[in-house]
């Protein structure tokens, strides 16, 4: 599903009316399950109240991305929203993950040749075993990623692009266990052809 408010504004004279028109937003579900029919047919998607036992997997993914100035020369920016949750009946029985992510990303263009990006990301990233032999298995980790970047631009010859990383991440169970990671990340690419470009990536990591 896609909203353009800036198709049903007709005047865009107002100053609100202006600034709702830059909003775009997608949004997108998308809903696999496989399950025991017990001798009948299952048409709702949307039916909850199933038995484990009966469960084969079931994933299910939502998500948002809202867009400002999209269109824009000068600035613009995104927020986004994505949920994946999956269950699996496994050998040693029922297990389900859940990935919850918010990102952001502002652009701003300071010419024709030279566009700064700024990007936060927070994930939660959990996975839950039922069968108390395999606890281990399970994990709740909270991920923070920052990175800005400049890239220029030569028309659509070649473009070079200089960004740094800093990624953490925590278990919030068992162990505790914490990485930091510290990454400069460089990328030439050059457009020979329409079709055919060479791309040449380079970074350096601490962890």
């Amino acid at each position: 599903v896609e909203l353009t408010p800036e198709l049903l504004i007709k005047s865009k004279t107002k100053i609100i009316n202006k600034a709702i028109s830059r909003f775009t937003l997608n949004s997108s579900l998308q809903i696999s399950k496989k399950n025991i029919a017990n001798n009948h047919f299952e048409f709702n998607p949307f039916e909850r109240s199933i038995e484990d036992t009966a469960l084969v997997f079931n994933n299910a993914n939502f998500s948002n991305i809202l867009f400002y100035n999209r269109t824009s020369l000068k600035w613009g920016f995104d927020l986004t929203q994505n949920k994946t949750e999956n269950k699996a009946l496994m050998n040693y029985g029922l297990e389900s993950r859940k990935i919850n992510t918010i990102s952001g990303k502002i652009r701003i263009n300071l010419n024709q040749n030279i566009v700064t990006y700024f990007s936060v990301k927070n994930t939660l990233n959990s996975l839950n075993t039922g069968n108390r032999k395999f606890y281990n298995r399970n994990y709740n980790i909270n991920q923070i990623y920052y990175e800005p970047s400049l890239s220029y631009f030569n028309k659509s010859k070649w473009r070079v692009t200089f960004s740094y990383l800093l990624t953490n991440k925590q278990n919030q169970i068992d162990s505790l266990e914490q990485s930091i990671n510290h990454s400069l990340i460089g990328e030439i690419k050059y457009n020979l052809y329409s079709n055919t470009s060479i791309t040449l990536n380079g970074s350096y990591n601490q962890i």
